[in-house]
């Protein structure tokens, strides 16, 4: 863990390094005196953003969207943190699949998704008359292809994390530090239990990264229901049978699955009993061939190979 704090004190005045100091005080000047709603998915970016905005704002509204392009355990695990934050999280149905644009799954496809979200919280922003709408998106995530980032800008939704220059980096060693220190966040006469707080985030921060699981669909492939419950069934399947935690199922032309898992953990699974067993399974839920590729796990691998 990089030292970006200096010293603390159990009067919970906290003296950070410079750089992160600026970035705090950036924060801080978006939330200050506002009525904020954060699109929240319980991910390490949006938990970050939200005690974030409990911190600094006036009032909050934590948002989650769900629907067939998410999971349960994302919606399970949204719900858990905003209960030990004793804030109500407001649940809105989500289905970009009633989208043509977005269905026909384009390269910009993440471009139709966010303009549909984001419709949805403006809608919402008007009725109680919030003054921002934020989400997650961090400076290191510019360094990739972010459609969706394009939406944001068009349509006047806040970046907090870009606009002070939060790295991913710096997201994960604040979400350390308030796991040491719970007290940054919480107030003294809060309710909330400092030892759940960071419970919760421990396992949080040791989770592997999960786009949504249109990411596994190759680009001009329609994105079904169907095709979107075959590839999380199979990711659950391995991860439950054979112990892997950072994987990707991912799902090209001809009904082809093709795995990713880390180099080193390849061996694990290149028994004749494994291959047949992952092979049948996967054909049982509904894939025509099976491969393993042999690269290994690539975060955004389709952006990769177009």
């Amino acid at each position: 863990m990089r030292n970006f704090f200096l010293s603390k004190s159990h009067s919970n005045n906290v003296v950070f390094s410079r750089g992160l100091e600026q970035k705090i005080q950036k924060l801080k000047q978006i939330f200050s005196g506002k009525k904020v709603i954060v699109a929240f998915s319980g991910g390490i970016d949006s938990t970050l953003l939200l005690l974030s905005a409990m911190k600094y704002s006036q009032k909050i509204i934590p948002v989650f969207f769900y629907g067939p392009i998410f999971t349960k355990e994302e919606l399970n695990r949204a719900s858990e943190f905003c209960k030990i934050l004793k804030i109500q999280l407001e649940i809105m149905d989500h289905n970009p699949l009633d989208q043509p644009d977005f269905r026909a799954n384009p390269k910009n496809r993440c471009y139709f998704c966010k303009k549909y979200i984001m419709n949805a919280l403006m809608q919402v922003q008007k009725e109680v008359m919030y003054d921002i709408i934020i989400e997650g998106t961090n400076s290191s995530d510019l360094n990739s292809s972010r459609p969706g980032y394009q939406a944001l800008q068009e349509m006047g939704i806040l970046s907090p994390f870009v606009l002070s220059d939060f790295t991913k980096s710096d997201i994960k060693d604040m979400i350390k530090f308030i796991i040491d220190d719970p007290s940054w966040i919480i107030d003294p006469l809060s309710s909330i239990s400092p030892l759940d707080l960071s419970d919760f985030l421990k396992k949080l921060i040791v989770q592997p990264s999960n786009p949504c699981l249109c990411s596994r669909i190759d680009y001009g492939i329609e994105i079904t229901e169907e095709r979107l419950i075959q590839i999380f069934e199979a990711e659950q399947y391995l991860q439950n049978s054979f112990n892997l935690r950072t994987l990707r199922v991912r799902l090209h032309d001809h009904n082809l699955a093709r795995i990713e898992i880390p180099q080193f953990q390849i061996i694990n699974i290149l028994t004749a009993e494994a291959i047949n067993e992952i092979t049948h399974t996967l054909k049982k839920i509904g894939f025509s061939f099976v491969t393993l590729d042999l690269e290994g796990f690539r975060s955004g691998s389709m952006d990769q190979n177009q």
